[in-house]
Parts: C-alpha cells; structure tokens; sequence
C-alpha cells in the first residue's frame, strides 16, 4: 500500500495517532535533530538514531520488553547499511514483518517501486521532506496500521530476561532497571518516561562500569534519591506528574535545609537545543544539559565531566 500526502492534509493529529513511537534512522546529526524537534512538536514519540544496527538493536529490545513502535522512517543514504539494508534486515525479521516503515530519498532511485514494494514500505518522500508531508505520512502509515490489525509489535508470550544491568529490583515499576549489588561504583540516576529512550540509556550503560537506575517522574526520582542517592542524576526536562525543573527546585532546596554543602549534579535532558532551554536548566538549579537525541558518546563524557572526583557522601541523605 502506497501512500501519498497532499499538501492539504489536516494538520490537527488525531487521537488515536497522538504519541504515535516514530524511531528515526539518519546518519546526519542535524536531520536527526530536526525530525526530533518536529516530532516533538507534533505530539509524536519520537527517537532518531545515526544508523541500522542500533536501530535494529532498539527494535529487538522493545519487541522483548512488550514496547510498541509504530512506525520507523528510514533515510536511504547512510554508510555501513544504507537505508535499503536497512529495511531487508527489519523485513527479514518475522516480529517485524508488518512493522510500517516510511522512507526519505534525495533522488529517484531505479526501480524504486518494485523495490518498495517488495519491502512493503508503505510510504516514501523526497528529501528535504515539507513537514506537513512528513506529518501527513505518519499519521496515515498509523491509522492504516490501526485499521489493518499490522501493528502494535506484539508482546512477547513470556517475560523477557533483563540483562544484569537492567534488572528491576523490588519495588520498582515496569521500565525501571535497578541498582547493580556492586556499591562502590558511580550510582547514576536516570529519569526519563519516554520508554524508547530508556532502552537507549540502557543500551548505552549497561556495558559500561555504572551503576544505574531509571525512573519514570520527577516524584519517583525525589523518592529514589531518598532511600538509595546518587552521585548523578540524569533528567528528563518534560516528564508527567513532577517535570524536571520542578524536581530539581525542590532537591536544590532539600539539599539548602539540610546545611551540610550536598551538591548532586543535575544534567538536565531536553528535546530542544535552544539557548532558553539550557538557560531554564541553569536557572532550576541544574548544573549542565545535554539535548536529545542522545548520542551516546556525549552522554559518556557528560557522566565523565559530573562524576570527576565525586564524593558518595554528599549524594547521600
């Protein structure tokens, strides 16, 4: 099925596509950005990795944790595996047979149709994409899915088996991965709702030497800090319940009452890169930010930076 957006398509989304989990597959940093920040925007989940294999990887954990994704937008050019590599590696994959995928092209390519077709990708557009296109394409890719019965992924029959790194421990909710029994390395907190991006974070520090937890609000990270501390904390800007700038301001004024010179770092995590964003960070009492998608060596020297010499007791109540 192919589908092509008008250019007066409705720009309202519909409910039943609003959240719509969208992962993007684009080698260049400022496309990446770009379609993050329009996701965003539009009320979708969105995630952009820079290239196939962590894209795959991402598939296969949100299949094995019961994650739904609804639709993947791949770019064609992209070294290593470009975008037709790509979407063979997902259609050769049965869990993801009726995953709908959407491509981006910056040429005619031979064949294209009989290619797409046989890849079943449900739409294609030129690049540089008009973003009411964009938009329009993803909401019908959806809502086809939604009426055909081809997604969302479907959960795995039994539940899957966590890698150490990522094991709940007891009191935790679904999506959270609990503290590592190895206390004398860095205890990193994370809070992040978006679930898609809780497999990235895992992904990225589950090898690594950290211990990590992540948490879905800014309530659960208050109450985290509490009974275990941190020596970082990593967090979400836009999360329900108690956002980000929120949950700084009151640990910044915890910390105050308590008198004994704590100081947690804060990085704050944002959908945006704009300076009024880094400085509502600052201004919350967060001690630097780093703009999604996150990539993971920026992560890793974020961490490096903030946990340089850190001190356990000032992290703890």
């Amino acid at each position: 099925m192919q589908i092509v957006a008008d250019r007066n398509r409705q720009k309202t989304i519909p409910p039943s596509v609003k959240d719509a989990r969208v992962l993007v597959v684009d080698d260049n940093a400022v496309n990446r950005r770009i379609v993050t920040e329009q996701l965003s925007i539009w009320g979708f989940d969105g995630l952009a990795v820079e290239d196939g294999e962590t894209a795959l990887k991402i598939l296969a954990e949100a299949f094995n944790t019961g994650l739904h994704i609804d639709v993947v937008i791949i770019d064609y050019h992209m070294p290593v595996m470009n975008g037709i590599d790509v979407a063979r590696a997902i259609r050769s994959d049965g869990r993801f047979d009726d995953l709908a995928l959407i491509f981006l092209t910056s040429m005619d390519m031979v064949g294209d149709d009989q290619i797409f077709q046989s890849l079943k990708v449900q739409a294609h557009l030129m690049k540089p994409a008009r973003a009411n296109l964009l938009k329009g394409a993803i909401i019908d890719v959806v809502r086809a899915a939604q009426i055909h019965g081809g997604l969302p992924l479907r959960a795995p029959a039994t539940p899957p088996v966590l890698p150490a790194s990522s094991q709940p421990s007891a009191g935790l909710g679904v999506g959270e991965a609990g503290y590592q029994p190895v206390r004398e390395r860095l205890k990193v907190l994370i809070a992040e709702d978006n679930q898609v991006n809780q497999i990235v974070f895992r992904q990225i520090l589950s090898s690594s030497d950290i211990d990590y937890r992540i948490v879905s609000n800014g309530e659960d990270v208050l109450n985290a800090l509490h009974d275990t501390g941190a020596d970082l904390i990593l967090m979400d800007v836009s999360m329900p319940v108690m956002n980000g700038h929120q949950t700084t301001v009151i640990i910044r004024a915890q910390e105050s009452r308590r008198g004994l010179g704590e100081h947690v770092p804060i990085v704050g995590i944002t959908a945006h890169a704009l300076d009024s964003d880094r400085e509502a960070c600052l201004a919350s009492g967060m001690d630097d930010y780093l703009s999604k998608p996150i990539s993971p060596e920026l992560l890793m020297r974020k961490i490096e930076q903030w946990s340089a010499g850190f001190s356990r007791s000032a992290a703890r109540r």
